[in-house]
């Protein structure tokens, strides 16, 4: 039973950070983000929410979960220079050209 403490505190750290990545991401994303970026961020941190509760309402993580919370951190952490002082352009949006539509 210890073991499962263990690894259920050591996700809770790891889904804090996951958490804190996606609110810090929301936090730089306006409304010139990407609808579907900004929810793909809220979707995560609200699924990582839920998960570092798990053990509140009887779902105990187990190494397999250990294995997907590193690798998200991996993901998250390989984008972190493109969102450092704001959201990257890629996933900015734009007004579109309107020149091929003047006649």
């Amino acid at each position: 039973m210890m073991n499962t403490y263990l690894i259920a505190a050591m996700h809770a750290l790891l889904s804090g950070v996951i958490c804190w990545t996606c609110l810090c991401r929301l936090n730089l994303s306006s409304l010139v983000v990407l609808l579907r970026v900004r929810v793909a961020y809220s979707v995560l941190l609200a699924c990582y929410v839920a998960t570092a509760l798990g053990p509140y309402y009887g779902e105990w993580p187990g190494w397999s979960t250990l294995g997907v919370d590193v690798g998200v951190i991996f993901i998250l952490g390989s984008g972190m220079r493109r969102w450092k002082r704001a959201a990257p352009e890629d996933v900015k949006t734009q007004p579109g050209d309107l020149e091929p539509f003047r006649g």
